[in-house]
């Protein structure tokens, strides 16, 4: 799959035609293309009507904006879903908008530093919370109508820090990336037959804004094309995965074309599974933060 963005315009036909998907984490800063926001726009590409979910309704409709820019149609809304009344509002008025809902990518999520000893209750109950009880909250407010329908399709933008452990201590950003794969599996397992499927995305080193903007924070703006070499060189390919490499592989899982797959992981790590290697956050903590 092309790392680069494709360069098709929106149109009616293509891989996810005549479906609508719900994108929740779908906003970004600006103009900048994060995950969610990649998604979104490769989802419109391949002719899916997509419903675009930030807690910032600002950054949601700069997605919706891009879509529509490229011919494509969706639809912003506004939703905190870490809150299960505010899920099962856009849900509602997704539905209510469109008719269905045949696709759902869980996409709000990120991380923070912390091991056991320093990680606070309240940064434990908001990792949990960011990136576990979000896509719970989503996924059981979306279920009742993909099995009413007779079909559905969840992706779930998981990391390989739920099963690996990342070299350096984000506690509760791992075990909620765990929890995601098992609730993955087990709404899999419980619809199964049913045509509903639910897959997970676990994706490696990635470089999207959002990251670049984090590693400054934690290691100095001048460092960051410093942490991002490390980065490049440690995963076995020689490239961080783009947004668009995440987003190529969430196509596959919410299409047809993976009609036969659920309850599983896909790895969008360039190799970094497959083999053991020394972490890049352990080298970049050891050259710019322990010496800060």
């Amino acid at each position: 799959m092309p790392s680069s963005e494709s360069s098709q315009s929106t149109g009616g036909s293509g891989r996810l035609a005549g479906k609508t998907a719900v994108v929740t984490g779908a906003g970004c800063l600006g103009e900048q293309i994060g995950i969610g926001r990649a998604i979104s726009l490769a989802f419109a590409r391949q002719g899916a009507i997509v419903v675009a979910v930030d807690r910032n309704l600002a950054a949601a409709k700069v997605t919706s904006t891009m879509i529509e820019r490229a011919g494509g149609r969706s639809i912003a809304i506004e939703a905190d879903v870490t809150q299960s009344l505010m899920a099962e509002k856009m849900v509602a008025s997704s539905l209510k908008a469109l008719d269905t809902i045949d696709i759902l990518v869980n996409s709000v999520g990120g991380g923070k530093p912390g091991g056991a000893l320093e990680t606070t209750e309240t940064g434990w109950t908001e990792a949990l919370n960011l990136n576990l009880t979000s896509a719970f909250n989503c996924s059981k407010a979306a279920l009742p109508i993909m099995l009413k329908q007779g079909r559905g399709s969840l992706v779930n933008i998981g990391s390989l820090h739920g099963s690996r452990y990342p070299g350096a201590n984000m506690l509760g950003y791992c075990v909620a990336k765990a929890g995601l794969m098992q609730l993955s599996r087990c709404i899999a397992l419980e619809f199964a037959g049913r045509g509903v499927r639910s897959n997970t995305l676990l994706v490696g080193a990635a470089d999207p804004p959002e990251f670049r903007r984090r590693f400054a924070e934690r290691y100095g703006a001048e460092n960051v094309d410093a942490v991002m070499d490390i980065r490049d060189r440690l995963v076995p390919v020689g490239q961080c995965a783009s947004v668009w490499d995440v987003a190529n592989a969430a196509i596959f899982l919410a299409s047809d074309e993976s009609g036969h797959i659920t309850g599983t992981e896909l790895a969008v790590d360039g190799g970094a599974s497959a083999v053991t290697i020394p972490s890049y956050i352990s080298e970049a903590e050891r050259l710019f933060h322990n010496n800060r």
